[in-house]
């Protein structure tokens, strides 16, 4: 002080954070069902709540974001999921809620896509009265097979090419 009077050490004063004592959010996914097979755009939803308010539910399939995540009260939260930009294979789809004071808790389905191929730039050539050459290409790997007759009930199929490719060609004879 301004008499010069010196003092000893003050105390060391600690202070404790109490822990968070408030439960996890609820989430459980509604939509796709485990299991599912998916094809084209589909709605992905999951309903979240929390004793302290939800902030967000943030949806992925296979721990990448979909899209931003959803906010609001709840307890519905959806996002639509256009599954041609994943790959025909298993995935595993995810709900992650966090409700206001921070706490997470996630839910998660696993699914298949199973996108059909899509069948571009049909065409026939070297045609004769008893033969053809079809050529066509799909978007993904996939066997080869033509059904084919003189009227519109067909009645021929070529042998299954069960290798998978995207340029086609299959001989057709008969």
């Amino acid at each position: 002080d301004a008499a010069g009077n010196v003092s000893g050490p003050s105390s060391t004063a600690s202070a404790t954070t109490p822990p968070n004592t408030t439960p996890p959010p609820s989430v459980s996914i509604t939509a796709p069902a485990n299991g599912a097979i998916l094809t084209g755009t589909v709605t992905v939803s999951a309903n979240a709540t929390s004793s302290v308010g939800m902030a967000s539910v943030q949806f992925q399939v296979d721990g990448a974001n979909l899209g931003a995540a959803v906010t609001g009260a709840g307890p519905s939260y959806f996002v639509s999921w256009d599954t041609t930009t994943a790959t025909n294979s298993p995935h595993t789809v995810s709900a992650n809620a966090s409700d206001s004071v921070g706490n997470t808790a996630t839910s998660s389905v696993s699914i298949t896509v199973g996108n059909p191929a899509v069948i571009s730039g049909v065409s026939a050539s070297a045609i004769t009265p008893s033969a053809a050459n079809i050529t066509w290409t799909t978007d993904q790997a996939s066997d080869s097979e033509v059904t084919y007759g003189t009227t519109t009930a067909y009645g021929s199929t070529s042998a299954l090419n069960s290798t998978l490719v995207t340029s086609h060609s299959v001989n057709l004879v008969g």
